[in-house]
């Protein structure tokens, strides 16, 4: 009997390939690293909110054991800022070479809040770390933070490491913000400011020019949260373009209810092209009736689950 990696279900015969609990494809232990070859497995692009957690040294003089010695702490530091995200449910990549980590949030997971999660975990991030450094009197290095929200394309390029690639112009921008933030101070830019002004505190700072960008950037200084959140203003697009498709999905509950008999529906199309938007609409529609109760489940991006959102609602069902 084998074991899953992902759900650690341990019923599973020797010629399984995927997971009879999950879905998830096996991958046998020895063949876990033995792939030199970097596929691309295809990816997806969305709206993210980005971050990066810059370590700057200001010391001259380093001698070869004090540079060990600041690697391990900064690591260990590292490691730390990763468990941060991970409880916000974000995504973290540490690179390590260049003494920084990035978070992600929107990816591979998406939440309706993910710009505010984004905001809680790196000011956690910020107190942490400033805190932690003047206690170990780890004088010689300081922080640097910077955010931006916006459009990036990610997937696993490395086929069997799982490794998170993200990219785009997004990403640049954050990191650019991150280099030119004084120490312990943390940039947004003004498509994350708009995602987070009910309830964050700033100060605009102005525009910049950052490097790789021809127009400037409009950069505002995160403080804190507001002690009164304000009223956020929520935009919907009115559902266009869809009528014939939304009244499918109303016939097909009219169905339901008259012949209390399952029927299932799929919703394909390409991206871009409404397939949330009207799932929203449809979502929203049923759940004013009291005879329908809405289970709802993702396929996962990292791993490939094709059987997990059938399983999730048959068991919650």
């Amino acid at each position: 009997m084998g074991e899953c990696n992902y759900c650690r279900y341990t019923n599973i015969l020797e010629d399984y390939e995927y997971c009879p609990n999950c879905g998830a494809q096996l991958i046998p232990a020895a063949e876990e690293f033995e792939s030199e070859h970097v596929k691309l497995w295809g990816g997806e692009s969305r709206i993210a909110t980005i971050f990066f957690v810059n370590f700057i040294s200001t010391a001259r003089d380093i001698d070869r054991v004090k540079l060990r010695e600041d690697a391990i702490y900064i690591t260990e530091l590292m490691n730390e800022i990763e468990n941060i995200i991970k409880k916000y449910s974000g995504a973290a990549n540490k690179i390590i070479p260049d003494n920084r980590i990035l978070g992600a949030f929107g990816i591979p997971r998406t939440h309706r809040d993910d710009p505010e999660r984004a905001i809680e975990c790196i000011l956690e991030i910020k107190n942490y770390c400033q805190n932690k450094m003047q206690k170990d009197k780890f004088v010689d290095w300081h922080i640097t933070l910077g955010v931006n929200t916006g459009w990036v394309y990610f997937g696993y390029i490395v086929e069997h490491l799982r490794y998170l690639t993200i990219i785009g112009d997004t990403v640049n921008a954050a990191a650019r913000l991150a280099q030119i933030s004084p120490p312990g101070t943390i940039y947004l830019s003004s498509s994350t400011y708009e995602s987070v002004s009910h309830l964050a505190d700033v100060e605009f700072v102005g525009e910049r020019t950052v490097k790789g960008r021809a127009e400037p950037i409009k950069i505002y200084k995160l403080i804190g949260f507001l002690k009164e959140k304000r009223s956020a203003v929520v935009s919907k697009f009115p559902l266009l373009a869809r009528e014939k498709e939304f009244d499918k999905l109303l016939n097909l509950v009219k169905i339901v209810k008259e012949t209390k008999k399952l029927r299932m529906c799929a919703i394909t199309g390409q991206m871009g092209i409404g397939k949330t938007r009207l799932k929203e609409e449809f979502k929203e529609s049923i759940a004013k009736d009291s005879e329908f109760q809405i289970y709802e489940s993702y396929c996962a991006v990292e791993i490939h689950t094709p059987y997990y959102p059938l399983n999730y609602s048959f068991v919650n069902f």
